[in-house]
């Protein structure tokens, strides 16, 4: 059986020299050749974890900057993981535009076996159609690796790793003299990654190490190579963090400058990020933004700034046209239009939103709208099937087994009999309640999200409240206003017998006549006393269901602790900083309810919502990302 190394050096003709092979550790790996003023500065720009709508709507923000002295739109590198909703149609988007594919494992597991490495180069291959021989990079996720890592990706013939960080803070002069990319035919880095004292580095010859090189603040201090916060508010990320690292190493060494990203990192950033790319574009004729591989060619080939060519043939933006994809369609990562679900047609902004007037033509129906609703209507009659749609059955690599399913790690589902036709699938947008979408699902900001629904409906006590509103308005009305003016008439009758004693009566006549004066005093008295006492009462039944919504959900890394500020805070943008959040509802579980991911389980205590219990071994197990229903 040929090996992946093997069919790579077929396919391309060449058998790499031991040249190109050894590339020692350096600071200063061209100084014999070119003088370090005339290098040109690359920038790489690199982004995490699954393929989406939402990412690729959001790298949108800053892909289509453009530099006016190469004609190339900016390119970057993707390591892109299949856990996490990862869309094919979105991945072949990204292919036309020239950004690079690399991997990030099948399940995002860190410190991965042969087996998560492979995984998700077959997937993109078999589902995604990316030759194999283009993805020849990875990062790991977490940036958990040992040599086993190294080992493994040097044995399925990979070329490069981009998932160890410097921490020679002082010998990199804070950032003007980063080491290059070097290649593993050295025993050990210890001089570049002291973080990790324990772990002994065995030659892996050939493989190289694309630093993930640490920027640094005003202070001196390194900041966390990659999603960089904002302490001092939105877009001052720019001024004061990335735009003084280039410079650094502008100014110094000339190594590469890579930035680092969680695609949600653009949400709050991406605008001015864009500008920042633009203005660096065109402004510095020695300035490119390239992928990583085109990095590792430059290392094989250098040249001085003024003979570096960037080629960018067939170069097309291939975007969503919304964070929520096509909305009533399904994106085309061919054409790179939606096309839409009938009776829908595409929107001024290409997104599905029109279904009057639309064209005659694929995006719109020639026949009633009847017509092709009949088609799906024939139960699904075959045996049950895994999911990631919640709908569909489209993880044929998980099994045909629920248990196969289920123990394949993921937001996966077993669809018991088959695929569904009466439910919203997962990320599909438009619902307006839960029971809209399939199960496992919730309805969050209009699109099917995975969640858990609330056993007990909000709407349940809201009929209760008015029933007994109307009772005690009606009773009091007619009560005091009917007998207050019966008595008033009755002395006026008294007067009539007069002409019995014709002198003296007319004198006992006037004492009576103040009489209706007390009378009419205690009239309005009953009638504001009684009415407002029955109303008042109902006003405070409803309070009580408003009381609980009051709770801040927010995004976590481990499950249990509100730690991933940076991601934003809703559970969309939670999701879509990367597949190992997880968006707590409630916000943190109180201390010692549960246990957070990779924490060791099988105990009383139960694994926080986001996780489940992976019981490796009777030695061994761990709460790891895994489904929530």
């Amino acid at each position: 059986m040929i090996t992946r190394a093997a069919f790579l050096a077929l396919l391309s003709g060449l058998v790499i020299s031991q040249a190109i092979d050894n590339f020692p550790f350096s600071r200063l790996p061209f100084n014999n050749e070119i003088p370090t003023s005339q290098l040109p500065q690359l920038i790489t720009i690199t982004f995490d974890d699954s393929v989406t709508p939402y990412t690729s709507w959001l790298f949108s923000k800053i892909a289509k900057t453009k530099d006016p002295h190469t004609g190339c739109f900016l390119k970057s590198t993707f390591y892109v993981s299949i856990e996490g909703n990862t869309k094919c149609e979105y991945v072949q988007g990204l292919r036309k535009g020239g950004n690079e594919i690399g991997t990030h494992t099948l399940d995002h597991k860190g410190t991965p076996s042969v087996t998560q490495i492979q995984g998700a180069v077959d997937w993109l291959a078999d589902n995604c159609g990316v030759p194999p021989q283009e993805m020849r990079g990875f990062r790991t996720p977490f940036l958990n690796w040992d040599d086993s890592t190294l080992q493994n990706l040097h044995q399925l013939g990979f070329l490069y790793d981009s998932s160890i960080g410097p921490t020679d803070h002082i010998a990199n002069a804070k950032g003007a003299n980063h080491t290059w990319p070097f290649t593993f035919d050295q025993a050990n880095i210890d001089q570049f990654e002291n973080g990790k004292p324990n772990i002994d580095i065995t030659p892996a010859p050939g493989l190289w190490e694309i630093p993930m090189w640490s920027l640094y603040d005003t202070a001196g201090q390194a900041v966390i190579p990659m999603d960089y916060p904002n302490p001092n508010g939105p877009n001052t990320v720019i001024p004061n963090l990335i735009h003084p690292n280039f410079l650094k190493h502008y100014n110094g060494n000339r190594a590469p400058l890579g930035l680092f990203f969680h695609a949600s990192w653009l949400v709050a950033n991406g605008d001015a990020f864009a500008a920042w790319i633009q203005d660096i574009m065109n402004t510095y004729t020695d300035v490119f933004f390239v992928t990583s591989y085109e990095l590792l060619q430059y290392m094989k080939n250098p040249v001085p700034a003024s003979q570096f060519v960037q080629s960018c043939p067939n170069q097309q933006m291939c975007f969503a046209p919304r964070d929520t994809g096509c909305l009533f369609g399904k994106f085309n990562g061919v054409t790179c239009q939606c096309d839409c679900s009938p009776p829908y047609c595409r929107g001024p902004d290409g997104a599905c939103t029109e279904y009057t007037n639309c064209p005659v033509g694929p995006t719109a129906p020639t026949a009633p709208v009847t017509s092709p609703v009949a088609a799906p209507v024939p139960p699904y009659t075959g045996p049950g099937c895994c999911s990631q749609t919640f709908k569909s059955c489209d993880v044929t690599w998980c099994g045909t087994t629920e248990a196969q399913c289920n123990a394949c790690s993921g937001q996966l589902k077993w669809l018991a009999s088959g695929p569904l036709t009466n439910c919203m699938g997962n990320w599909a947008w438009g619902c307006s309640k839960d029971t809209d979408c399939c199960d496992g699902l919730i309805c969050n900001a209009s699109s099917c999200t995975p969640g858990i629904r609330s056993p007990t409906p909000v709407a349940a006590p809201v009929p209760i409240a008015p029933v007994p509103v109307p009772t005690p308005i009606a009773a009091p009305v007619p009560a005091p206003v009917a007998p207050v003016p019966v008595p008033v008439p009755t002395p006026i009758v008294a007067p009539v017998p007069l002409p019995v004693a014709p002198v003296p009566v007319p004198t006992p006549i006037a004492a009576p006549v103040p009489v209706p004066s007390p009378v009419r005093a205690p009239v309005p008295v009953p009638a504001p006393v009684r009415v407002p006492t029955p109303v008042v009462a109902p006003v405070p039944a409803p309070s009580p269901v408003v009381a609980p919504v009051s709770t801040q959900g927010c995004c976590s890394q481990d499950a249990l602790q509100c730690n991933v500020n940076w991601c934003g805070t809703s559970q969309a943008s939670c999701k879509a900083c990367g597949s190992s959040y997880t968006w707590l509802a409630n916000g943190a579980p109180a201390a010692g309810s549960c246990l957070a991911r990779w924490g060791t389980c099988g105990g009383s205590v139960p694994c926080c919502p986001g996780t489940f219990c992976d019981r490796k071994s009777q030695w061994h197990s761990s709460c790891e990302p895994g489904p929530t229903w």
